[in-house]
C-alpha cells in the first residue's frame, strides 16, 4: 500500500535531485524548500576522510544545546 503525497510536497521533490550537494547549495535549497509552519531542523552526513585509529586524526567536539539536557539543577546540590 502506497502513502498519498501531497501536491505541495510533490512540487518540492522535483526540486531536489538525488545527489551530493555543495554546502552553499544545500543551504539555498533548504531555504527554498522550507515550507512548513514550524521550525525545521536539518540533519547533516559530511565524510570527513578521517581514519579514528590515530590519534592525530580523531575529532572530538562540545555541543552546546539551545535548551541544556532538559533537567532541572536543583540547589543545595553539592557532588563530592
Amino acid at each position: 500500500m502506497t502513502k498519498k503525497v501531497s501536491k505541495r510536497f510533490q512540487a518540492l521533490l522535483e526540486k531536489v535531485e538525488d545527489r551530493p550537494y555543495e554546502p552553499l547549495e544545500a543551504l539555498t535549497l533548504l531555504k527554498d524548500t522550507a515550507t512548513a509552519k514550524f521550525s525545521e531542523s536539518v540533519e547533516a552526513h559530511i565524510r570527513l576522510g578521517i581514519d579514528p585509529k590515530y590519534t592525530d586524526q580523531q575529532l572530538r567536539t562540545t555541543v552546546i544545546l539551545p535548551k541544556g539536557t532538559g533537567q532541572n539543577i536543583r540547589s543545595g546540590y553539592c557532588p563530592r
